[in-house]
């Protein structure tokens, strides 16, 4: 469901309402199951299996709603963004 917000500039955009509260469907949602230490992809790149490696990696990212950070859609926000803390921790997670 979408949801009118009002982004500080008088101006009104549609959000989705899961990334409002925070729900699964938010980029920057970071489940329980999710692990720095966690190995995301049971494929290890050896240098000659690329494509299978980020195929792998992609649906991966994909599945737990992060590819956002890799194709550059789900931008770095400002510093003194309110969602900057929420980005970066997630952004960790998908580097780590």
């Amino acid at each position: 469901m979408a949801v009118a917000t009002d982004n500080g500039n008088g101006a009104s955009s549609k959000v989705n309402s899961y990334a409002l509260s925070g729900g699964n469907l938010d980029p920057l949602f970071i489940a329980n199951s999710d692990s720095p230490t966690a190995s995301l992809v049971s494929v290890l790149f050896s240098g000659h299996n690329f494509i299978r490696w980020s195929r792998s990696v992609k649906r991966a990212l994909i599945a737990k709603n992060k590819d956002g950070f890799i194709t550059g859609v789900l931008v770095k926000p400002d510093e003194n963004h309110k969602d900057f803390s929420r980005w970066k921790r997630a952004d960790y997670m998908v580097v780590s």
